[in-house]
C-alpha cells in the first residue's frame, strides 16, 4: 500500500494501535493491495513496552540476537548532534552507548 492508503487508514480506524492485528488486516478486508516480504532474519516485535526494553536488554546482554558489527552486512546510523550522555561514577557492563544515550 500507499502512503494514502495508510493515512486514510489510520484516520478512518483511528482506534487501531497494532499494523499486525488490526491496521494491515483491515487494509486486507477492504481489498487494498497488501504485499508481504518473507524475513529470515532477526525480528522482534516491541508493540509493548516491555517487549521494547527486553529488546534493547537483549542486545547488549553477551550474545545479541543481531550482530550489529557483522563486516558482510553493517548497520549503519544516521550522525546526530545530540548532547553526550553524562557517566560518572559507575560501572557498565553490557552496555551500548552512542550519539544521545
Amino acid at each position: 500500500f500507499n502512503w494514502d492508503t495508510l493515512y486514510h487508514s489510520l484516520e478512518t480506524h483511528a482506534e487501531m494501535t497494532d499494523f499486525g492485528r488490526e491496521i494491515l488486516p483491515s487494509l486486507v478486508e477492504e481489498n487494498k493491495k497488501v504485499r508481504a516480504f518473507v524475513h529470515q532474519g532477526y525480528w522482534e516485535d516491541i508493540g509493548t513496552i516491555r517487549t521494547f526494553f527486553d529488546a534493547h536488554i537483549a542486545m547488549a546482554g553477551q550474545s545479541p540476537p543481531l550482530d550489529l558489527y557483522q563486516p558482510h552486512s553493517p548497520v549503519f546510523t544516521r550522525h546526530q548532534y545530540l548532547p553526550p550522555a553524562k557517566i560518572g561514577l559507575c560501572t557498565l557492563h553490557h552496555a551500548l552507548v552512542s550519539d544521545g544515550s
